[in-house]
């Protein structure tokens, strides 16, 4: 999956035949392990502002059409491959992957934490969500950007409330960065 990676990443910009190969592959692949379009579908469209924004970065550059779709392209098989080795690679055995290719311990470890403690960031913002919806005020416009701002922000802060006591607790019980 890495290497899949790293070799769409290093086509160049006018190599329509292989990415359009690349593509193929992947959409048999999508459907032999029945890939959850949906889900695939909603984790790229968090590409979106990234590629927006350096959309905007690339904006005086010769064929700035040409770069900013093959940079969408790029980025989407990419995350598309990622999506399939994901689903198809317990998370244990993913890790130990990223280990065994030496990527930094730290890197690994904190994609292990964010993996652990998502479940638990989303819980909390649901039943905050819940929280303010059971008190039926239900703000328009720019207040309710306001407070999703506001509950967001509170969220982080508990967040980083909580990961400050989880690694004091792991220092108690002997963790290093290995």
């Amino acid at each position: 999956g890495v290497v899949w990676i790293f070799v769409i990443a290093l086509l160049p910009n006018r190599q329509w035949l292989w990415q359009a190969a690349t593509v193929a592959a992947l959409v048999w692949l999508s459907f032999k392990l029945r890939l959850s379009w949906s889900r695939f579908c909603h984790r790229a469209a968090h590409l979106c502002p990234f590629i927006a924004l350096t959309a905007v970065g690339l904006l005086w550059q010769p064929d700035w059409l040409l770069r900013v779709s093959n940079l969408w392209l790029k980025a989407t098989l990419s995350l598309w491959v990622i999506t399939l080795l994901m689903q198809v690679t317990p998370f244990h055995e993913f890790v130990t992957g990223l280990r065994q290719l030496r990527f930094p311990s730290v890197w690994v470890d904190l994609f292990a934490f964010l993996y652990r403690y998502f479940s638990v960031l989303s819980d909390e913002w649901r039943r905050r969500q819940m929280a303010r919806h059971a008190r039926t005020f239900q703000p328009r416009g720019p207040l309710e950007a306001l407070l999703q701002a506001r509950s967001l922000g509170s969220l982080f802060i508990r967040a980083y409330e909580r990961a400050e006591r989880v690694h004091q607790a792991m220092l108690a019980r002997g963790y290093e960065l290995s």
